[in-house]
Parts: C-alpha cells; sequence; structure tokens
C-alpha cells in the first residue's frame, strides 16, 4: 500500500510540474534564436542538497525517462558530456549556448532539499530560426537599396512570366504575399511551405507578370509575415525594361558628357572670336584717326624702343653717362 501510494504521488508530480513538498519556480514558456544563448531559471526557497535539470522527448510532454543535462549534487556542478552546450549556474539556472533547432525541447528542474522536501517544474522551450537576409528574396531582382530592388525585364521573358518571392531555411514557417505599393492585396497561387528534416521550413509565393500590363518603373511589393522575419518584412521590386534602341544607362551617359563637351569647345571659340574681332576694330578705329600713319613693323618697334631707352640717358658725374 505504502509502495501503491507512492508510486501516485510520483504520478501526481510528474503530470502536475509542481511538488506539494517544495514549491519550485519556472518560466513556463521561454524563447530562444538559433545560434544565440537562453537562460532557463528555477527558483526556490530552502538550501539545496540536489538539482536536476531534465531534457524531455518533446516539448509539452515530461516524462520520467529524460535526460539529466545538467545537475548540482552535494555541492558539486556536474555537467554531461553529451550536452556539452548546457551548463547550470550559481543560481541554478540552466544556460544553453549556441542554441539549435534539437533544442526545442520542455525542460524541467527538479530540487532536492536537505531536509528532504522536493519540487519540481517545466519550462517549454520554442527556438526561432531566422531569416538571413531578414526580408524576402526574389531571384533575378538586384538589390539597389535596403529591402528595394530593380528587375529588369529580359528579352528571354516571355510576354507572361512569373516572379518568386521566397523566404528560406526558417523557423517557424512564414506567410507571404503580393501587394501593390499602395498595399492592394494581389490574389496569387498559395504554394505549399516545405518542413524539411531539419525542423526548417521554406515558404515561396509566385507573382504572374504579363508585359503589356505593366509599365516601367512600376512596383510590387512581397510581403513576409512571422516571428521569423521579426514580425513583417517586406520587398519593393520595381520593374526596368531596356533602354529604346539598345542604348543603357550608361551609353546615354555618354551621348549627354559628349554634347556638353561639343557644346563647351563651341562657346570657348566663339569666345575668341568676339575678343579677336573686337581688337580689330579697335585697330581700325585707330587708324582712321591718323590715315597718315601706317603701322609699324616689328622691326620699326623695335628701333622705336631702343631709341626711346638712348634718349633717356643723362651724363653721370662717374662714367659721363647714367
Amino acid at each position: 500500500m505504502k509502495f501503491y501510494n507512492g508510486l501516485v504521488a510520483l504520478l501526481a508530480v510528474v503530470v502536475s510540474g509542481v511538488d506539494s513538498n517544495l514549491e519550485v519556480t519556472t518560466d513556463p514558456n521561454a524563447t530562444a534564436f538559433r545560434g544565440g544563448s537562453i537562460t532557463l531559471t528555477c527558483r526556490f526557497i530552502g538550501e539545496p542538497f540536489a538539482i536536476y535539470w531534465y531534457k524531455h522527448n518533446r516539448t509539452g510532454a515530461p516524462d520520467n525517462t529524460a535526460d539529466i543535462v545538467v545537475r548540482y549534487f552535494n555541492g558539486q556542478w556536474l555537467s554531461s558530456d553529451k550536452y556539452p552546450r548546457y551548463n547550470i549556474t550559481s543560481d541554478y539556472s540552466m544556460v544553453i549556448s549556441d542554441v539549435q533547432i534539437e533544442d526545442e525541447e520542455t525542460y524541467s528542474c527538479e530540487v532536492v532539499l536537505k531536509d528532504d522536501a522536493s519540487g519540481k517544474n517545466n519550462t517549454d522551450l520554442t527556438v526561432i530560426a531566422l531569416a538571413n537576409p531578414l526580408h524576402p528574396v526574389v531571384s533575378g531582382c538586384i538589390m539597389t537599396k535596403p529591402r528595394e530592388c530593380v528587375y529588369e525585364v529580359q528579352g528571354a521573358d516571355t510576354e507572361i512570366f512569373a516572379l518568386r518571392c521566397r523566404v528560406e531555411q526558417v523557423r517557424p514557417a512564414v506567410s507571404l504575399s503580393w501587394t501593390t505599393r499602395r498595399d492592394v492585396e494581389i490574389e496569387t497561387p498559395t504554394i505549399p511551405v516545405t518542413d524539411p528534416k531539419d525542423g526548417l521550413f521554406n515558404a515561396t509565393r509566385d507573382l504572374t507578370v504579363s508585359r503589356t500590363e505593366i509599365e516601367n518603373g512600376e512596383s510590387f511589393v512581397c510581403q513576409a509575415s512571422g516571428d521569423s522575419v521579426n514580425g513583417t518584412s517586406k520587398l519593393v521590386v520595381t520593374f526596368k525594361y531596356p533602354s529604346e534602341g539598345g542604348l543603357s544607362g550608361g551609353g546615354k551617359a555618354g551621348i549627354v558628357i559628349f554634347v556638353l563637351i561639343v557644346v563647351a569647345i563651341g562657346i570657348g571659340i566663339g569666345i575668341g572670336f568676339f575678343l579677336w574681332r573686337r581688337k580689330e576694330e579697335e585697330k581700325k578705329k585707330e587708324q582712321e584717326k591718323d590715315p597718315e600713319k601706317e603701322p609699324l613693323s616689328p622691326l620699326q618697334i623695335e628701333f622705336e624702343d631702343l631709341a626711346k631707352k638712348i634718349n633717356g640717358y643723362t651724363r653721370g658725374p662717374f662714367l659721363g653717362w647714367r
């Protein structure tokens, strides 16, 4: 009868998660990000003799066959070689480092005091794998700004083609939708979310586009919703058609630069011609004032300058000239 009563009491502890002898408090739910770390707390009143942290077989299903991952026993801190990323702290919390998808389980903290009182409680851990990048991606779309890209319509694109928006390798799964720039949702076929064996999800959504119905520069928005994109994340996709006449944007820029250079040269020649003509007109006016005066040759100008210098000399006290 005592054995039966003890078994019933033990089952009550497992089901309820709290032993009536000792109140043990844990966070009912905790969330961690893949690659980060998480601390699971275990609080109680009294001097512990032993602390056991268990990892159960799946979230929300505590069981008696769970693995002990870390423990404190009679003053000693002990860890398991099977779980090297799990450690117990001085306040009896458990720290999980470099969190992975397989860490999403139920954990329980069992406390045994020196006066033999004991208690136990559970924490359900959820692991989030964030998208990288933290926004949807569209194949063939060239990023120009954060969360904005340009899709250049190519000659190989048929009259009707599809843009595929995707978010891959995340947990939990996200939902995708296409909208106009004014947030008007576009009806698109739903593609089932895939759930690979590694526990990560892939989501895709296609937008069917007709070349005759969209204009150059028109934009659409792919929106992802879910915890793995921190709530809501958008990617703005702008369409760009090839330049007319086969000229690219760089070709147009080169033509503009060439025209500017030609215009600058023309202005320079015009200014030079204006100055030369003005000087010629001034010479002509001088000749009209003194018609008998003939223009001097370069040699005559040199002789006149030399004569002016000689006439400007006077006798000095020493050499006789100065």
